[in-house]
């Protein structure tokens, strides 16, 4: 048993030496591998340190050798300095020479003259004190005056002033300018179109440096002050501004532009100068055609909504016929806008439907609707689906006849603005149906608005902004589906105005977005917003007193009674629109 047991523990002990030196063998060849890595490391890093030892010589043999060039240059130019500095230096001597030699030969000559002027000096010098201290009391008169005036109107804040900061080198120099002349024309209307009339050329031609030169924010200014200026000055002198800023705008606003945020600021701008500015119907037409150009072709969604924005503008001038006459083509124009990714460019295209909706409405009542038997062709609307080619070439092709004839308004009238256009005979239905409805795309507006109202909120929108869309969302639904208008205000001297067609709410937001917190100042003094919003027709008087506008008996006309009768209305459709919805449901 004992050598039993002793046989076994040999064999234990014969294990764990395997064991051991295994373990052994491995550390050993673990640590001439880590050795192995190690050498290879040492011989690359100094590889690498003898490399950048060669290319630090060889720059610094370089620099070395351009220092001595330098160092030649310099001795060149030195030494050429010097012989400059000797040469000039002989030639002042030279003139210095010949100055003396000239004084010394005419002093002879002028010594008498003078004496003579010497005595005429004292004779007369009883009177000079006198003539004298009468100039120096006008001037400073004068110079009192010119300091009054300077301390209580300002001396900085005119817009000869501004103008001539436009026109300095520094930048902050213009930024102020532009501010100075944006704030000014804002909020100061009388004043400064009394300054304009000595500074437009200068202004205007500042203006167009700023708008071929300028990026980013200083452009998004001189846009802005060209917007005021249209509305300021466009009973004077608005047909000279579009002129003027036209060709340097024009090229901005093209579908090849290279900054988008340059083609939306820039279309503004021209559109709204074309509306507040533009008499001639070629220019309007070229601005539409500007316009569809961008709505039909454009991939960026800010020149969409701007063109979209500009097109329902300019569309408020042109006479019912002209627009019944291509509602086709502008129908297939906004149609695939409805179901846009962009919720501005969907709101956009349908408040541009619902105007259309109510201009097709103005054309019938007045009998205006186009006919075969008128000879006016239907137009072809295949350029206009969104990436065709032929797009930009023939969108706006009536452009070039549009216009005002007999110098008539083309603004709606002020009754009768409830278009429905829809047919209520089931007879008359079933004939549309079989002949292929032409008032379809009534429906898929009213689909796709529906939808946006429901949609639970998109990513890149606050709620701020989702609540406004939904709320002119629902504007348009009303109005396409039940007839319904806009209801927009503005305050006149604490009178308040209602507009209420799509035309008008085109047209105050167009003032709105050239005035801003001017808006008010404007309408209280400014003709122009009071032709363009026709004020007169809506209770208050036809002429401005200079500072504010003559108001008459507005009780009767924006009584409570009335308010309260149109918000019981209101209420009644939404009520009918619910039923319907219930009832469509429970059928279901």
């Amino acid at each position: 048993r004992a050598v039993r047991e002793l046989r076994a523990a040999l064999r234990r002990a014969e294990a764990d030496r395997e064991r051991a030196e295994a373990a052994l063998r491995r550390k050993v060849e673990d640590c001439r591998a880590r050795a192995a890595d190690a050498e290879d490391w040492a011989a690359g890093r100094a590889k690498r340190l003898l490399q950048h030892n060669a290319e630090l010589r060889h720059a610094l043999d370089c620099s070395e050798q351009h220092c001595a060039s330098l160092r030649e240059r310099l001795a060149t130019v030195v030494h050429e300095a010097s012989a400059k500095e000797d040469a000039w230096q002989k030639r002042v001597e030279r003139l210095e020479a010949g100055v003396r030699l000239l004084i010394n030969s005419t002093s002879d000559a002028i010594r008498p003259p003078l004496h003579a002027a010497d005595h005429h000096h004292r004779a007369v010098g009883a009177a000079q004190p006198q003539q004298q201290q009468q100039q120096q009391q006008q001037q400073a008169a004068m110079a009192a005056m010119v300091a009054g005036a300077a301390e209580e109107d300002g001396p900085s804040d005119t817009i000869a002033h501004w103008v001539d900061q436009l026109t300095e080198k520094a930048r902050a120099s213009r930024e102020a300018g532009l501010a100075g002349c944006l704030g000014l024309l804002r909020r100061r209307p009388v004043d400064a179109k009394q300054e304009l009339e000595g500074q437009m050329e200068t202004l205007l031609g500042a203006l167009k440096t700023l708008l071929k030169r300028e990026k980013g924010e200083d452009f998004v200014k001189a846009c802005a002050v060209a917007q005021a200026l249209g509305v300021v000055a466009a009973d004077t002198d608005g047909q000279l501004v579009f002129n003027e800023l036209k060709p340097v705008l024009a090229p901005q606003c093209t579908v090849e532009a290279s900054r988008a945020g340059h083609t939306e600021h820039a279309l503004t701008c021209l559109t709204q100068l074309c509306f507040f500015c533009n008499d001639e119907d070629q220019f309007l037409g070229e601005v539409l055609k500007l316009c569809e150009a961008h709505i039909s072709d454009f991939v960026a969604d800010d020149p969409r909504v701007a063109a979209l924005r500009g097109w329902g503008l300019l569309a408020t001038m042109l006479e019912p016929p002209q627009v019944a006459q291509r509602r086709d083509a502008i129908i297939a124009m906004h149609k695939p806008l409805l179901s846009h990714e962009s919720l501005d460019v969907q709101v956009e295209a349908g408040e541009n439907l619902a105007l259309l909706l109510e201009i097709l409405g103005e054309a019938a009542e007045h009998g205006a609707a186009p006919s075969a038997e008128q000879g006016i062709a239907v137009e072809d609307t295949s350029a206009y689906v969104l990436g065709g080619e032929e797009g930009e070439a023939s969108a706006g092709q009536a452009g070039g006849d549009q216009g005002q004839a007999d110098g008539e308004s083309s603004g709606p009238d002020a009754t009768g603005r409830h278009h429905g256009l829809r047919r209520a005979s089931s007879a008359g239905e079933d004939e549309a149906e079989a002949a292929g409805d032409p008032d379809a795309w009534l429906d898929d507006l009213v689909e796709s608005f529906d939808g946006l109202l429901h949609d639970g909120g998109r990513q890149g929108h606050s709620k701020r902004d989702i609540k406004e869309q939904r709320a002119r969302a629902r504007a348009v639904v009303a109005a396409v589906r039940d007839g319904e208008l806009p209801a927009d205000k503005v305050s006149v001297e604490k009178t308040a105005i209602e507009l209420d067609t799509w035309a008008d709410h085109k047209r105050l937001n167009a003032c709105r977005d050239a005035l801003r917190d001017g808006l008010a100042a404007h309408l209280k003094a400014n003709p122009v917003l009071f032709a363009v919003l026709d004020l007169a027709a809506r209770g208050l008087g036809d002429h401005l007193d200079g500072t504010h506008l003559v108001n008459l008996d507005t009780r009767a006309f924006f009584s409570r009674g009335r308010t309260k009768g149109r918000t019981q209305s209101r209420s009644r459709a939404r009520d009918k629109r619910e039923a319907a919805k219930t009832n469509f449901l429970a059928a279901n």
